[in-house]
C-alpha cells in the first residue's frame, strides 16, 4: 500500500527506474491479497479447509480467506504497523495507556469492517 498511497510515487517509480533499471508496478489490493494469499497456500500441504491470512504490512492490512486452491474473499484495510505506530507515537518504550488506546483503536476498526471475531 505504500506507493499506491505516497504522494510522490511517481517520483520514487522514476528514480529506481532511472538508478536500477527496474520497472516497478504498483498493484491494487486485490492483487496484492491474491499473490499473498498464493504465496502463503503454496507451502501448505493439500487441505479442504477454510485458511485465514493477515498480511499486516506498514502502511496496510490485508485479511484473506480461502482454501488451498481458490481464494474465497479478502479486504484491504489502510492501517498498518507503520501508520498504527506513528498515530499512537510508539517506539521502542510503549506505555500502558499508549498500548490500550492503539488497540482500542484497532479493535474499532476490526468491527467497522464486520471483523471482530479476529480478536476474540
Amino acid at each position: 500500500m505504500g506507493l499506491r498511497s505516497a504522494k510522490n510515487s511517481d517520483f520514487f517509480i522514476a528514480m529506481v527506474r532511472e538508478k536500477c533499471g527496474v520497472e516497478i508496478k504498483i498493484i491494487d489490493s486485490s492483487d496484492e491479497a491474491r499473490l499473498t494469499f498464493t504465496g502463503v497456500v503454496s507451502d501448505i500441504k493439500s487441505s479442504s479447509k477454510n485458511l485465514l491470512v493477515i498480511d499486516i504490512g506498514g502502511g496496510s492490512t490485508e485479511i484473506i480467506l480461502g482454501q488451498k486452491d481458490k481464494l474465497l474473499s479478502s479486504i484491504s484495510i489502510g492501517y498498518g504497523s507503520l501508520n498504527i505506530s506513528e498515530i499512537f507515537k510508539l517506539s521502542d518504550i510503549v506505555e500502558d495507556d499508549m498500548l490500550h488506546n492503539a488497540a482500542e483503536f484497532i479493535h474499532n476498526m476490526l468491527k467497522e469492517h464486520n471483523l471482530q471475531f479476529i480478536i476474540h
